[in-house]
Order: C-alpha cells, then structure tokens, then sequence
C-alpha cells in the first residue's frame, strides 16, 4: 500500500493514498476539531474505537469530548507512529483470524459496550480493509452477544452450583505433584469408537482423562480414569454423572451441575476459575483449588488443564468436533439414552439422529478455538478419519497412537491428596452472611445479569429492565435460601 506522508500548508503532518487526502492539506487540527464536533453516540459508553485513524488527529479530541476511553484499529503498520489511543489494536497483524483476536482482546461486554467509529477518510482510501475489518468487528459482536445470551442464562445457575458444593462436598481433593506420565484425555466423539481396545490393553501406562460425557463409554469397556473432568453447568450434565465411580475424582468448577446426592459421597477435585462471584466464595471459604481456564466447551478447558498437570505428551481422544452421519457421540451415552425411552413410530430414531449431520454453529466456534491457541506441550489427536484440522494439534491414526503408548513404562504414582471437608457448617453460614452482604451491589448484577446489564447501559432510562434486574435477583436469592436451609 503507497501511502504518502507530507506535511500541509500549515505545516503539519498529513497523509496522501490512492488519490485520498487522510487528512487536510491545509489545517489538519481544525478538520479533526469539526470532525469530532459531529460525532454523536446515542448511548452511554464507557469506550470508542476508530477504525483506522491514520494520523491520529481526532483520537486526544474525541477523548477530551466524551472523557472515556478511546481505542485504535490499525489497518496498516505505516501509521503506527502515530498511535494514542489507550489501546491498539492491529488489523495487519492479524488478518486471518481478526474477529477472533478483536473478541479475545476486548471481551464480550466491552465488545457490546463499546460505540465503533469510522474515520470516513480511511473508509474511502481504504475500502478493501475498511469491508474486512468492519465485516470482522461484526462477526466479534455476534458471538459477543450470543455469549452474553448464554451468560445470562448460565450465571445464576453457576452461583446456585456454587453455593451448593461449598454447602454439600464432603470428600475433596487436591494436587500435590504433576504426573510424570503422558496424559490421554477422551471425549466422546465418534472416533473414540476405534481406539477403546488399545486403550484397554495399555491403561496402565498413561494418565487418564475422562470427560462427562465419555464415562458411560468407558464404563461399558471396564476401563477406569484416573480422573473425570465435568464443567457444564446445565442440568444435563448431571445424567452423565449417574454411574462415576466414588474412588475416582472429579474434577469439577464451582460453577458445574452435580447433583446433591452425589456431592455428599463423590471425591472433588475443585477447579478455579479467577473471576465472578465463585472466585469470591471460593477465598472466603478457604477451599484448596487447582487453577482451571473458562471455555465454552469441557474439551478446551480439560486440555488447558492437561498441559498444567504433566511435562510430557497429551493425547486426545474422541476430539471430532465435526457433525456426521448416525450418531454424534461414541454409544452409550446417557442423554441418548434418555432420548431412545422418547421415541415411536412417528418421530423415531432416525428422525432425531438426522439433523446431526448438518453442520452446527457451536461444532465451528470450538474447532476455531483449537485452530487458534499456541499449546505449551506436544498435543496429538487420535482419529482415523479427520474432517477438520486444528492446526497445532497434530494428527494421528489409532495404530500410531498404539505404537507410541506401548513404549510407555508402566509406573505407580500417587499425585492426589484426599481430605475430608469439616467445615461444611460454617461455610453456609459464611456464604449466607456474604450474599446478604453483597447481593444488591452492582458488581454482583453486573455479573448475575450481563446482558440485561449491557442494554441498560445502551438505555439507562429503561425502568422496566431494571424492575426485570430486580425481580430476577430476588428470585434468585429464594433459591438460595432454600439451598442454605436458611
């Protein structure tokens, strides 16, 4: 891209590209000053970001008039001399994959926060990259408010998951040193299917994972975890949950669905996520916690859990992340089970099973994930017949994954300490007296209530949603009571 950098009549720095003036030739200053004088937001923000603003001009300016923060998106490095905003954030950089680093920089309420401001100047000069990054910006809006959506409905059931394993975990666990084996994590994707007898006649040698949904498939094979990873929220999950064996931990964030019965006899191993109202439960308690990493699916947070746990290589099994024809998960597996006692002639089996094998949104969010994370550790997937790829996770056939694991040695090792929770009593009356406390604060609405939140922002005169906040709040708080026997 030919960009010209002169200077105008008065003497200030502009700019000249394909056949553009980016700024005045004349008095760049008092173009910006009548520029920003225009500008109008019809909501209140707490931040504004130009896209590409070239030399800068109206950045200090729209700063001075809105007194929030202002950020930059940077079409090309040329300009990057001039930057000052509060933040930048480069386009060039990271072309192929801009929407997700714009989300991944900013977040889902920032994202819905912010008012994005086109400088018209570059817009013209610039129209391929102007399309492109406008194009992205809405793309990260959509998934921003589709994660809010979600958010909102899972954040007042995440606290009542949370106040009810403070309230019921009797048994809980704790690591005490990382495993020198490699660590093989299975999902319940079709491929699993192919490699259950390999790794039946190798369990001993390697660390093994078992998420959620996968315990019925490897119960039915007679083949024992190590540990059982579980981070939904949902009710749902609770069915996958049925037949875990009490001698096995699960490793499980306050914000997981359990169910009360099995909180009382079943081995905890507490993950930590650093934010919300659990990080709060969590040192007011006490509890002893291994660190864990949010994501929207069990898979990327049991593998940014795995590369904190062991040294050596991670396998990971029945990671497919593609929709296919016949069934979607390796059989048995509980909902499906709870689906077939729901089917007759009319609506049957393969009436349910078919939609499976169109392509789904949320299969795409997550292969992009994988596609787009910088592993520490040597990871590979085990699958015969791959339909994606997930960039720096390598590839590998059944037979492969046989040839690498029968040179593990055989090792006995000891890496979970198990102690037994005596201050149930008191952590009720800790967490009662905390959201008594803290319940009508706006740090805990905001976080119960993002996205009712966001659009009171957009509107702040809007009663009727803060009523909404209200009632939602007060609805929540029975439930709690009622958890706390209180």
């Amino acid at each position: 891209m030919n960009i010209e950098f002169l200077k105008a009549k008065n003497n200030e720095d502009t700019a000249f590209s394909n056949e553009t003036w980016l700024h005045s030739s004349y008095n760049p200053t008092k173009e910006a000053e009548r520029y920003v004088e225009n500008i109008k937001i019809p909501f209140e923000t707490d931040c504004i970001i130009v896209t590409e603003p070239a030399l800068s001009y109206i950045v200090p300016l729209i700063k001075k008039k809105f007194s929030c923060q202002v950020g930059i998106i940077r079409f090309f490095q040329d300009f990057s001399k001039f930057d000052n905003g509060d933040f930048v954030i480069p386009y060039y950089a990271h072309k192929d994959n801009f929407s997700e680093y714009l989300f991944n920089f900013l977040g889902e309420e920032k994202l819905m926060s912010s008012f994005f401001l086109s400088f018209e100047a570059s817009a013209k000069a610039f129209p391929q990259e102007n399309k492109q990054v406008w194009n992205n910006i809405k793309n990260a809006i959509e998934k921003a408010k589709t994660l809010l959506i979600t958010r909102q409905y899972f954040e007042k059931k995440w606290l009542l998951n949370s106040v009810k394993l403070l309230s019921y975990s009797k048994i809980n666990a704790s690591i005490i040193k990382k495993t020198e084996k490699p660590v093989v994590i299975c999902a319940s994707g079709p491929s699993l299917g192919d490699v259950l007898n390999v790794l039946k006649k190798y369990r001993d040698n390697f660390f093994l994972i078992c998420l959620s949904s996968a315990i019925s498939v490897l119960n039915k094979m007679n083949i024992t975890p190590d540990l059982y990873f579980s981070t939904d929220g949902g009710f749902w999950a609770g069915e996958h949950l049925k037949h875990l064996k009490k001698n096995i931990p699960l490793a499980f964030p306050l914000e997981a669905y359990c169910k009360k019965s099995s909180l009382t006899d079943q081995t905890i191993l507490p993950l930590f996520y650093s934010d919300g109202i659990s990080k709060k439960l969590y040192d007011l308690c006490g509890l002893s916690y291994y660190p864990a990493e949010r994501n929207g699916t069990v898979s990327g947070t049991a593998i940014k859990f795995a590369e904190n746990l062991t040294d050596n290589d991670i396998y990971f099994l029945g990671l497919d992340l593609c929709s296919q024809k016949g069934y979607q998960h390796t059989q048995p597996n509980e909902i499906e089970f709870n689906n077939q006692i729901q089917d007759f002639r009319i609506k049957n089996l393969e009436t349910r099973v078919y939609p499976g094998c169109f392509p789904s949104e949320s299969l795409k969010i997550y292969e992009n994930w994988f596609k787009n994370q910088n592993f520490k550790k040597n990871i590979f997937r085990v699958i015969n017949n791959k339909k994606n790829n997930l960039n720096n996770i390598k590839d590998i056939s059944s037979n492969l994954f046989e040839k690498k694991i029968s040179n593990f040695q055989k090792k006995e090792e000891t890496i979970f300490q198990i102690k037994e929770n005596k201050n149930i009593k008191k952590n009720r009356e800790m967490i009662y007296e905390f959201i008594l406390k803290n319940n009508n604060t706006l740090n805990w609405k905001k976080s119960l209530f993002p996205l009712d939140f966001v659009s009171l922002k957009h509107s702040p005169s809007n009663k009727d949603l803060e009523n909404k906040i209200d009632n939602e709040n007060n609805k929540l708080l029975k439930k709690i009571w009622n958890l706390l026997n209180v």
